[in-house]
């Protein structure tokens, strides 16, 4: 039985492989200066966001794309075409995910039975941020974090749970397919608060 139960898991495995392709991943970590009390804006269409705070006047952003392709040439082409656009200055970071044109963005990754020869993608963030500034976020598909961010928060996302935790501030977060959990920092200031599902 127990043999039995292994070879299924090996043609289950071999068949994913044959249909979907291999996972590759790449990660790169950028760092920005930016003032305590500046805003953060970060925009993805697929793939996880995490937001936590440190003490530094800097803003540290890791980027993990992913993609299933059938070979790692294909796989660098589809991480060429998910290009992170990235703006900054002592105030403002803003952070855009740019998926390849013509792509199906409503997938947790490109639409497989499109034309391309490419493959399929998602880019998920970790961002290590000051306390004091404001957060807005906007996904699609994916889970959003937020860790101990005072200066305000405001979340929207289609497909996703929203976590956010010890936050303060405005904090306004919704979501069409998905919870919301939130707590508030009692020691801040709390401006307002919104959550909608």
């Amino acid at each position: 039985m127990k043999r039995i139960a292994f070879e299924m898991a090996i043609l289950l495995v071999t068949f994913y492989s044959l249909a979907f392709g291999e996972r590759f991943s790449t990660t790169e970590v950028r760092t920005y200066q930016i003032c305590r009390t500046g805003k953060v804006a970060v925009e993805n269409v697929n793939g996880t966001i995490k937001v936590e705070s440190w003490d530094k006047d800097e803003v540290s952003v890791e980027i993990t794309k992913t993609v299933i392709a059938d070979d790692s040439e294909k796989a660098d082409d589809c991480f060429r075409m998910l290009d992170i656009e990235i703006r900054s200055d002592e105030d403002h970071l803003v952070i855009d995910t740019h998926y390849p044109e013509g792509r199906n963005e409503s997938h947790g990754f490109f639409d497989r039975n499109s034309n391309s020869e490419h493959g399929n993608g998602m880019v998920d963030y970790v961002l290590k941020v000051p306390a004091g500034v404001s957060l807005e976020i906007s996904s699609k598909n994916g889970k959003v974090e937020v860790y101990s961010v005072y200066g305000g928060v405001q979340v929207r996302s289609v497909n996703g749970r929203l976590e956010l935790h010890n936050v303060s501030g405005r904090v306004n977060s919704s979501t069409t397919n998905g919870n919301i959990f939130a707590s508030l920092n009692s020691k801040s200031t709390i401006v307002g608060i919104h959550l909608s599902t």
